[in-house]
């Protein structure tokens, strides 16, 4: 079938022939296919240039616009018409380019693993042509090419944009303290999916993304107040946990907010109180979402 096609091709490409899954594709590259992958982005940089680009095409539409209506004016005055109502600036908006991504895979042969980073970087002209140096970054050495790098450590290999690598590098000695998993936040179950959005540096970019994202123009408006006003109330570094855990029993979407460090989020969200309406739900019954519109959404 289709998915046994893919393996297929993948072993091919990856010369790691004779494989049947992911798995022993990865294994025969020298990666641990049972251990857990990480993937980092940063988007900011993407989110910049694209606003930067947005406000320049803005600055000329608005102008261009501007122009056609001063020449319609003059024109409807001329032949003692009154003036036409001012055209619209059409914006044309950028293209996001791809954002800086990363990612951490658990090794379990190093040579092997190096030998087919090796040859993928031999396969890509615009690092293969690139002389690499090393870098140390506290307890771990960097190998840079360009704005790519890679390393090994611990058992680890990750690779990907050098500023994102760079950053894994530096938490090798020092990690961050992350409170999922521990008493205060429990995983849900081992085969969950999680996410965790740092809201006071998330909010903040979606707000410089918004003007570049297709809407309503209508909309617009809600849209920025409600980004504003959910941004606000995150005020420290501590991450809201969005977790998805799927079971046999049926899936639980969950999304949990230390509300003693974001104080504004407590006041934002008011007391929660009961689902009252939940007691009347017919036996049919598939889904049910409940908003509760308080004085501060209101």
């Amino acid at each position: 079938g289709f998915i046994k096609h893919v393996i297929g091709e993948a072993a091919d490409n990856t010369e790691a022939w004779g494989a049947q899954s992911f798995k022993e594709i990865a294994a025969k590259r020298g990666i641990n296919g049972d251990a857990p992958i990480a993937v980092y982005m940063d988007a900011s940089h993407t989110v910049k240039k694209a606003a930067e680009q947005y406000a320049k095409n803005k600055a000329e539409a608005d102008k261009q616009a501007e122009e056609e209506g001063k020449k319609a004016a003059e024109a409807a005055a001329k032949d003692g018409k009154p003036a036409p109502e001012k055209p619209k600036a059409k914006v044309r908006r950028p293209e996001l380019t791809i954002p800086e991504l990363a990612a951490v895979l658990t090794i379990s042969d190093e040579a092997t693993a190096k030998k087919g980073l090796e040859q993928l970087i031999n396969s890509i002209d615009d690092l293969s042509s690139t002389t690499p140096k090393d870098e140390k970054v506290g307890s771990v050495t960097v190998k840079e090419y360009g704005e790519y790098g890679y390393f090994f450590a611990g058992g680890k290999c990750a690779l990907g944009s050098l500023s994102l690598v760079k950053g894994i590098a530096a938490k090798i000695d020092a990690p961050s303290s992350v409170r999922y998993g521990s008493k205060e936040c429990p995983a849900g179950a081992d085969t969950e999916a999680v996410a965790l959005i740092y809201g006071k540096r998330f909010f903040p970019l979606l707000a410089d993304a918004l003007p570049i994202i297709k809407i309503d123009e209508n909309m617009r408006p809600q849209a920025e107040a409600l980004v504003k006003q959910v941004g606000s109330g995150f005020d420290s570094d501590d991450p809201m946990v969005l977790s998805l855990g799927v079971s046999p029993k049926g899936a639980v979407l969950q999304g949990r907010v230390d509300a003693a460090q974001n104080k504004a989020v407590a006041s934002l969200s008011g007391e929660a109180k009961p689902l009252r309406l939940a007691q009347w739900l017919p036996e049919n019954t598939l889904a049910m979402i409940s908003l509760r519109f308080n004085e501060e959404w209101k």
